[in-house]
């Protein structure tokens, strides 16, 4: 059983609960703002046994005020995940921020989320690469993020722990 977990942003990640294994994958780009959807499909297409599941975080729309315009685009982009999943066949679920975050921080307080979504990975899964590149020198909130996506994807489609 593989479930998935996928941080939306270019800067964000593909993560895979196969059983027992674990592969976190950078967002496949040809330049920074350009995704490489062949690179994406071959991440997709990697699993033989199939998906049981994926959890594509849900962005909001914000006012102009706030940052909006591109922002929102971006948030549109997220909206894609769910399409080509849909159109493998596979379950998605798409949690905001907070209801995500809620289930993997286990009440942990003080930091700030990205630290956070960092340490309680580490603390879950100890030894998991949280580097984007072999030349990072800082853990990638990220590659956090979509792991307790791809967990979050697992306890709703009702996967073991």
């Amino acid at each position: 059983m593989t479930y998935l977990g996928i941080d939306p942003g270019k800067k964000g990640a593909i993560a895979k609960i196969d059983h027992n294994e674990i592969h976190i994958f950078a967002i496949p780009l040809i330049d920074t703002k350009t995704y490489d959807l062949d690179g994406i499909l071959r991440i997709l297409d990697s699993v033989p046994c199939g998906y049981y599941g994926a959890a594509v975080e849900r962005l909001m729309a914000l006012p102009v005020t706030m940052g909006g315009g591109w922002t929102n685009y971006a948030r549109g982009e997220s909206l894609a995940w769910e399409w080509l999943l849909r159109s493998r066949k596979i379950p998605v679920v798409r949690p905001l921020p907070v209801q995500w975050q809620k289930k993997a921080f286990l009440g942990s307080t003080g930091e700030d989320s990205k630290t956070r979504s960092i340490l309680e990975a580490q603390r879950r899964w100890p030894g998991v690469n949280l580097f984007r590149t072999p030349r990072s020198r800082n853990l990638d909130d990220g590659f956090a993020d979509a792991l307790h996506l791809a967990q979050y994807a697992k306890d709703h489609f009702g996967g073991p722990r």
